[in-house]
């Protein structure tokens, strides 16, 4: 794309390895050590009873206090560092879903990918549980809990994303895939695209 001095998507090819596949309830936790190849990532969790952002480090979830992770009441997962990403999702009642991507070999098939950041809602309200969580809220009640990574109260926070694009047999081009890759600190991110 031309750069005219206004912002503009910065187009890389790479290469990345995805994986596909199904488990149930009681294998998730086997899938999520065999397909993770790292120690330290975040973990976005969407459950039936709430939805909060925590960390899975050495094969162990750490999640908000009062929280848990139970199989049953997953509606959909994203654990993932800047390097892959494990997106698991409910596909039937006891029957779940993955896709697996990752950069770290820098091997499989060529992409296309741009990078993004979008803001998450509110700003950081207060720290729980011995500062180790923040609780991003709004005007409106909205509130997500994430570890509490050197934000202070009125931080605001995005989430970066890698979006995968593909153009189609009419050689138009759309997005094909999105991960997640970390959460970063709108102080410490450049609103100006490379």
């Amino acid at each position: 794309m031309k750069d005219n001095g206004k912002n503009v998507l910065k187009v890389s090819p790479i290469k990345t390895n995805v994986t596909h596949g199904t488990c149930s309830e009681q294998t998730v936790f086997d899938t999520i050590s065999k397909q993770l190849q790292g120690t330290s990532y975040s973990a976005f969790f969407m459950m039936d009873h709430a939805v909060c952002i925590g960390k899975y480090t050495n094969n162990t979830f750490i999640l908000p206090p009062g929280l848990s992770f139970e199989p049953v009441y997953l509606i959909g997962l994203r654990i993932f560092n800047c390097e892959e990403e494990l997106y698991i999702w409910r596909l039937s009642n006891r029957e779940l879903g993955y896709r697996h991507r990752d950069e770290v070999s820098m091997q499989g098939e060529e992409a296309e990918v741009i990078d993004a950041a979008h803001l998450l809602w509110g700003s950081v309200a207060s720290f729980n549980g011995d500062n180790e969580w923040v609780i991003l809220k709004d005007s409106r009640g909205i509130e997500l809990i994430i570890p509490a990574e050197g934000y202070q109260i009125g931080s605001r926070v995005l989430l970066k994303t890698r979006n995968y694009i593909k153009d189609n047999p009419l050689g138009q081009y759309g997005y094909v895939d999105c991960r997640f890759m970390k959460l970063i600190r709108e102080e410490d991110y450049s609103w100006k695209r490379a």
